[in-house]
């Protein structure tokens, strides 16, 4: 992700928000996640990813690696993640509708890393459907730093 692609990356969240919302999931972005000053720092870490489809920004998310890469991920409640391994962590991902290319994103990171976690909103359910259908399984739940509650997942690969 770069500089330039931020009017894009807003666009993309915005339709996100709104895709959660007619799905039943409009608490878990509300109406400004992420912010402006978010993608901007992901762009700045280094951590900010896009994915192009036919010229166009189809799908946006971040993501890093490394031991205890999560803070919100040191503790799990209602079970146990599979491995204490190193592992990636995707955050923030928005996909254009019927683009499939959040699943392209995820696989991407999967390819990299061999063992990723994410989490998200127990109302998203096109995200649990999709991620079950890539391997990921159910692994508990963690709290974000604003106290909300996350289903957390985990995969891990060969």
């Amino acid at each position: 992700m770069e500089t330039k692609d931020l009017p894009a990356v807003e666009q993309l969240y915005a339709e996100a928000r709104a895709f959660m919302k007619r799905i039943g999931n409009g608490g878990q972005w509300k109406d400004s996640w992420p912010p402006r000053e978010r993608i901007k720092q992901d762009i700045t870490e280094q951590t900010g990813y896009v994915v192009e489809q036919y010229g166009e920004l189809a799908a946006a998310f971040a993501c890093w690696y490394g031991d205890h890469a999560e803070a919100t991920y040191n503790t799990i409640y209602d079970g146990a993640w599979l491995s204490d391994s190193p592992y990636a962590v995707i955050h923030r991902i928005a996909a254009k509708e019927n683009s499939h290319a959040g699943a392209h994103a995820i696989k991407w990171v999967i390819q990299q890393y061999k063992h990723v976690r994410i989490d998200t909103h127990e109302n998203n359910s096109a995200m649990r459907h999709r991620l079950f259908m890539l391997g990921f399984q159910e692994c508990g739940r963690i709290i974000l730093e604003n106290g909300e509650d996350r289903i957390a997942y985990e995969y891990i690969g060969e």
